[in-house]
């Protein structure tokens, strides 16, 4: 099966960009809400830069940064850019899944007829489409053409932007083995757990031996997921993402970004 993995990184901060496109030559955060004592959930490279970090104080933040500017990013924003994206994305796919805000996954099987491939490198048309179509909204993101759901997760993440075609499961679970541990949404005590032990990457988690540590039990179930076969495909891995199922037309869809 073949599966497409969309990732729009600080999903929230292109909102605001989107919204205000002068400041994307200015420091920008996403905070909680509008006061002093405000906590920091996003910040743009340029904020980074200053030192302003995500749970920081908007006080603070302002006292590091000169010239900082910041948003609040309600739920509601988020969720109707969750269904704009999948309205669009449903033109390049019959069924798209939501994940973690700014993350979906397309079903490719069938579309070969609708977006024939020039050369050899299949999927490629579809993962052009995709890109395109993200850009013509004001959104940037990484695009991965694969045959697993979380190994195209996994890469997306690494790479942020651009579009990637995956030619064959060994490319694919030898891309995602590579994968550093801090791109993802692990729980940071495991993730620091794993650190001390050597372990930074996907594939060493996959290969930590199982009387390793408390927790390598718990590293091995996060990771086994990047070895299922292709026949695995989106459907089973339903009881690792959110429980609703891949509906071809349901409407529901911390990280830094660098400015573009």
């Amino acid at each position: 099966m073949t599966i497409a993995c969309l990732d729009l990184p600080a999903l929230p901060l292109q909102l605001v960009w989107r919204r205000e496109p002068a400041w994307r030559s200015h420091p920008v955060v996403v905070i909680d809400e509008d006061r002093p004592q405000g906590t920091v959930l996003w910040a743009c490279e340029r904020a980074r830069g200053a030192g302003v970090l995500a749970g920081q104080r908007y006080a603070h933040a302002l006292g590091l940064c000169v010239g900082l500017r910041a948003r609040v990013v309600p739920a509601e924003q988020i969720e109707a850019a969750t269904v704009e994206l999948r309205a669009m994305l449903h033109r390049l796919s019959p069924r798209v899944e939501p994940g973690e805000p700014g993350t979906l996954w397309l079903d490719g099987d069938g579309l070969e007829r609708i977006f024939p491939d020039a050369g050899e490198r299949r999927g490629e048309a579809w993962g052009h489409a995709i890109a395109h179509a993200i850009e013509a909204i004001g959104l940037r993101g990484a695009v991965v053409v694969g045959f697993s759901r979380f190994a195209t997760y996994a890469i997306a993440r690494a790479m942020r932007d651009g579009i990637l075609i995956l030619q064959s499961d060994a490319d694919e679970r030898a891309r995602a083995s590579r994968v550093p541990l801090a791109r993802l949404d692990i729980d940071p005590k495991l993730r620091d757990a794993l650190a001390r032990l050597g372990v930074t990457s996907i594939g060493e988690m996959v290969r930590l031996p199982a009387a390793a540590s408390s927790n390598a039990s718990a590293a091995r179930r996060i990771a086994s997921i990047s070895s299922q076969p292709t026949s695995a495909g989106i459907h089973s891995s339903r009881s690792r993402r959110p429980k609703r199922p891949m509906n071809a037309r349901s409407s529901t869809t911390k990280t830094t970004m660098s400015s573009a």
